[in-house]
């Protein structure tokens, strides 16, 4: 692997801010050009040429390409197999094809360029696809269940402090000298949860 370029070699900050230019449709390669070189003659760094900006915008633009494409076929194969991100289950699936589409781009691409398509290989990738979509289902139910399992547990106590509740009412009521139609009306109050 080759060294790497002046553009990549810049600090981290002012990179960033080189990418976020090159992504701005309203500014051009040479107007992002000078704009970092008068950040950098600032700064005290040396200035990069408009030639390496453009190399590195033609890789930066190839690389972005194919992550707005990765999350193009991420989102489709969500939909196709009734994946939600909705739940954090759903987010870490999504975020799974994100990055197994990324690896496996390449290797499809390849296969497509060729005459005749390597079968292993595409097999790999459908029975890889597969056994995401049984896990992520595995996931989804096991994450639902335990939120019933929670939901019920929650109701439990509730209803069982409620009861408590209840029953010191009771002790309350006969202290106080209150009537029974009273006492009644407070216990019941105190069952639904109203007191």
């Amino acid at each position: 692997m080759g060294r790497p370029s002046t553009v990549e070699r810049l600090p981290p900050d002012i990179l960033s801010q080189l990418q976020a230019l090159l992504l701005d449709p309203r500014c051009s390669q040479l107007e992002a050009t000078q704009r970092i070189n008068a950040i950098l003659e600032e700064e005290g760094h040396s200035k990069i040429s408009r030639s390496a900006v453009n190399r590195y915008a033609q890789t930066f633009e190839e690389m972005t390409a194919e992550l707005v494409e990765t999350d193009r076929m991420a989102s489709l194969m969500m939909a196709e197999l009734k994946i939600s991100n909705q739940s954090e289950v759903g987010q870490v699936t999504a975020e799974l094809l994100r990055v197994m589409i990324m690896k496996f781009m390449p290797l499809v691409r390849g296969a497509m360029a060729k005459d005749n398509i390597d079968t292993k290989e595409m097999k790999l990738v459908v029975d890889m696809i597969k056994g995401l979509t049984t896990s992520q289902q595995q996931l989804e139910q096991s994450a639902s269940l335990s939120q019933r399992r929670i939901m019920q547990i929650e109701s439990a106590a509730a209803q069982k402090a409620r009861e408590e509740a209840a029953a010191n009412t009771d002790e309350a009521v006969k202290m106080l000298g209150l009537t029974e139609d009273t006492a009644r009306f407070l216990r019941a109050k105190v069952l639904q949860g109203g007191v």
